[in-house]
């Protein structure tokens, strides 16, 4: 029987860059995105912010996985939903969020089981609810980025 963080390994394994239940992983989701279709904005809304936004509370969760008490994000503040102006380029995202993912696989993969029962420093919640978060967090924002892709294509 596996262990909850190698459980939680092979969840952000396959959610990341494997085969989903629910279709693409993320990665297939955002590599067939051009820097202009990434750019491109409706209702204010563009992949690129939504993929940043992404990023951050990916950070937040890595952040606090390296015990970072220290670090946050405001709720819609510049940093959980970062502008587009200040973005650097698509690439540059993409392989941002490559190597977050490599990070956090690092350090869930280092944690015990009973650390998953710990309270996230400044936060009512575990790391374990952390992390389930944010795998829910990546697949809730996913279906936007697809459905931004789908109108961006029409």
């Amino acid at each position: 029987m596996r262990t909850p963080t190698a459980q939680l390994c092979q969840q952000f394994t396959q959610n990341f860059e494997g085969k989903t239940w629910y279709g693409e992983s993320l990665l297939e989701s955002l590599e067939r995105i051009s820097t202009e279709e990434a750019l491109h904005s409706i209702a204010g809304r563009s992949i690129m912010r939504l993929t940043r936004h992404l990023l951050a509370w990916r950070v937040f969760a890595l952040e606090k996985l390296k015990n970072n008490e220290g670090f946050d994000i405001e709720l819609n503040s510049e940093a959980d939903w970062p502008s587009d102006e200040s973005a650097p380029s698509w690439e540059e995202v993409l392989s941002e969020l490559k190597e977050n993912q490599a990070q956090m696989l690092a350090c869930i993969e280092k944690m015990s089981t009973e650390k998953l029962l710990e309270k996230v420093p400044g936060r009512p919640y575990r790391y374990a609810f952390l992390l389930q978060g944010i795998l829910e967090h990546d697949a809730y924002h996913q279906g936007q980025v697809n459905l931004l892709y789908q109108l961006v294509k029409a």
